[in-house]
């Protein structure tokens, strides 16, 4: 029998971890970023929350500062894959790289 978290008794937490679980569940790519439409997560973001039966987010949230990580503009985020490539062949990144050779 499948157990349903009470959505009155969801920590915020929770909410979160669910949320990114089930984006990494999902067949489709969702990418999110500054460069990026917001379009496409708020989508998703509003039916995961529809269907854990959680209360969208306030008219006013806009304006309530939430804390986030910081990541300076000059280092490359820690999961990015590219930049740590980009780094360990140097400055010059991947130009003449042939991964063939």
């Amino acid at each position: 029998m499948t157990k349903h978290l009470d959505p009155d008794r969801m920590l915020a937490s929770e909410a979160v971890v669910s949320f990114v679980a089930w984006l990494t569940t999902r067949p489709e790519v969702t990418t999110m970023s500054a460069a990026h439409d917001s379009a496409g997560p708020a989508n998703l973001v509003r039916d995961w929350l529809a269907v854990n039966e959680l209360r969208e987010p306030r008219d006013d949230f806009h304006t309530i500062e939430v804390r986030q990580p910081e990541y300076p503009e000059t280092e490359p985020h820690p999961t990015d894959s590219k930049a740590k490539l980009d780094e360990a062949r140097g400055e010059g990144g991947v130009t003449g790289f042939n991964p063939h050779q």
